[in-house]
């Protein structure tokens, strides 16, 4: 059960003397009460939908972990063909996004593509988007496509 969701806004704003930005505003609390985690990706894809209809909003994604949130989850990665075992340091830290959530936030992907809709769905095979330290780190900077 989900007790409490917050709907985080992330937006683009010009500061004073910096080139750019980035603000985080909570514009939504969902609390009191509950919604069973089953239900919560329906409920955040017409959360998403309906923000996106609003007249100037160029982007909608979401992410389980907000970017300025100060937090993360981590655990141990076992990566086919790579060493793994106690004496191993295979910890990463990892964050479950929506779709389109690089574009949206104005990241380049050097390789590959960005989390789709179809990606997303219970019965979708498991995919990732991992960064270069990640690559160079547990996987001896093998390409991870297609893995």
């Amino acid at each position: 059960m989900l007790d409490d969701l917050s709907l985080t806004v992330m937006r683009a704003e010009r500061l004073a003397g910096a080139t750019g930005g980035v603000v985080e505003e909570t514009v939504a609390r969902v609390g009191g009460g509950a919604l069973p985690l089953a239900e919560l990706p329906s409920f955040a894809c017409a959360v998403e939908e309906e923000l996106a209809a609003i007249p100037g909003v160029t982007g909608v994604t979401s992410a389980l972990v907000p970017l300025l949130a100060g937090n993360n989850w981590g655990t141990d990665v076992h990566v086919q063909g790579f060493p793994s075992g106690p004496d191993v340091d295979n910890n990463s830290r990892f964050n479950e996004v929506g779709a389109g959530y690089f574009a949206t936030m104005g990241l380049t992907i050097r390789s590959g593509r960005d989390l789709e809709a179809r990606d997303l769905a219970q019965s979708a095979p498991h995919v990732g988007v991992v960064n270069e330290a990640f690559v160079r780190e547990l996987m001896d900077g093998e390409s991870p496509l297609g893995r």
